[in-house]
């Protein structure tokens, strides 16, 4: 049995994971475990905290957290400070451009099938690089009508992962393939 343990900084991320969880590129032999920060405050002392758990052999972590208002490049350094060298090839970490949301405004005919308002905008400019929107989940909360968690769960079980055209979703996916490849 192999493991991954996703340290992530709040509970949308597990509902979308969770939903999403079929069309991810995680072998089926491969158990999942979610460990939440409950904020990125959070994330370095859950980090160092399951770090030093007794894990099984062949364990794999993922840190997921959204990049805010923070530069990216920092927020990533921030979270790798935190891994020992030695167990730098068992840890992958991917910040989120801007927020997890970002992500579903990559599948625009997902959103457009679900939440008719989207129509209406759907063409605009700034819906079409989905990593440069500015507030996605207030953004998309006000097109649905749903909260983060809601939108979490609708969409996980229905997004195209694949042809989506988030390129932060696209490096995160990469680099799970990368991760679980040994």
């Amino acid at each position: 049995m192999r493991l991954l343990v996703f340290l992530i900084e709040e509970p949308s991320m597990r509902a979308f994971l969770e939903g999403a969880r079929e069309r991810l590129p995680i072998p089926n032999d491969v158990q999942i475990v979610f460990r939440i920060a409950g904020g990125y405050q959070n994330m370095r002392p859950l980090i160092e905290a399951n770090l030093r758990m007794s894990w099984p052999p062949n364990t794999r972590f993922v840190v997921l957290c959204d990049q805010d208002k923070a530069d990216c490049l920092q927020r990533k350094s921030d979270i790798a400070s935190v891994v020992p060298e030695y167990r730098r090839n068992e840890i992958l970490v991917r910040i989120v451009c801007y927020e997890l949301e970002a992500w579903y405004f990559g599948d625009p005919d997902t959103l457009s099938d679900l939440y008719p308002r989207f129509r209406q905008v759907r063409g605009q400019a700034r819906f079409r690089s989905p990593d440069n929107l500015q507030q996605p989940a207030t953004q998309l909360m006000e097109l649905a009508g749903r909260r983060k968690r809601q939108l979490a769960e609708e969409l996980g079980p229905l997004l195209d992962l694949e042809s989506n055209h988030s390129p932060s979703l696209q490096v995160f996916l990469s680099g799970l393939r990368q991760l679980l490849a040994d």
